[in-house]
């Protein structure tokens, strides 16, 4: 789609050029083929091209509400703030000095969570289901989750946290999510969780067997694993980043911040 849009914009002949306005819903088709195709998530074209037409990137204020008010018409108020600040916290990214959710970051979400709906049940209760693991560390890096180890007082055999793929070495699409675990021999150890053929999850890890699940749950599969080898995954890293979301008593994210900062610079 892109090729023959940069095909017809170099023709010789001007007349044969589209214009700037017909460009346009002929890039929108592009990144919707490129990053929501619909083998992805039949749904997630259909609600882009509905509710942003023309948009590569929306207000974070405006695609959060909209993907739930289109996922659940009716819910409680205090699931829903979980469910805002649940997609905030995956979906954010800066553009300039405004917060926005990009297609590319909408499809990247799709990847690791699944589809829009899969029966009665939506993308908001995987995503909550996740997150509201204490083992789980959204989109932190490698050297953050190192750092964040490095600073415990004791490191115990199996202390581990899962945390998204972004897509930077290895393509979401084929590795959704890492486990970083302390070893046997106390150093920090990052095993890659694979998809596979039969459209479950897999892990090879460098002590035991090859773990195999038939299903996509990330929280299912680390439960898996636990249950094959009771001393790979034992407890979660300290410093949930996702406590303020999830706590009985709401935390300000201001304040859980300033923590989070003091505590990993000791």
């Amino acid at each position: 789609m892109l090729k023959e849009i940069i095909v017809r914009c170099w023709d010789r002949n001007p007349d044969f050029r589209p214009s700037f306005e017909q460009v346009l819903p002929m890039l929108e088709k592009a990144l919707i083929q490129i990053y929501l195709p619909s083998t992805l998530c039949p749904l997630a074209p259909i609600f882009w091209e509905k509710n942003f037409k023309q948009q590569a990137r929306v207000h974070i204020d405006v695609f959060v509400p909209s993907l739930i008010k289109t996922l659940k018409p009716v819910t409680k108020k205090s699931q829903t703030i979980k469910e805002e600040s649940c997609l905030k916290a995956l979906l954010e990214e800066e553009d300039g000095d405004e917060k926005v959710v990009s297609i590319e970051r909408f499809g990247a979400l799709l990847t690791w969570f699944g589809r829009m709906k899969i029966d009665k049940f939506t993308i908001l209760d995987r995503v909550l289901e996740v997150m509201s693991s204490p083992w789980f560390f959204g989109m932190e890096s490698s050297q953050q989750v190192e750092r964040r180890i490095a600073v415990l007082q004791t490191k115990p055999r199996g202390t581990f946290l899962v945390r998204l793929n972004t897509g930077e070495r290895t393509p979401i699409d084929k590795a959704p999510f890492t486990i970083t675990r302390v070893g046997d021999d106390g150093k920090v150890v990052h095993t890659r969780v694979y998809t596979n053929k039969k459209g479950g999850l897999t892990i090879k890890p460098n002590e035991g067997e090859t773990i195999t699940s038939k299903g996509t749950s990330i929280r299912d599969f680390v439960a898996l694993i636990q249950t094959k080898n009771a001393t790979l995954l034992t407890v979660p890293c300290p410093g949930w980043p996702f406590e303020h979301i999830f706590a009985a008593t709401p935390i300000p994210r201001s304040a859980y911040d300033e923590a989070g900062d003091e505590d990993l610079d000791e």
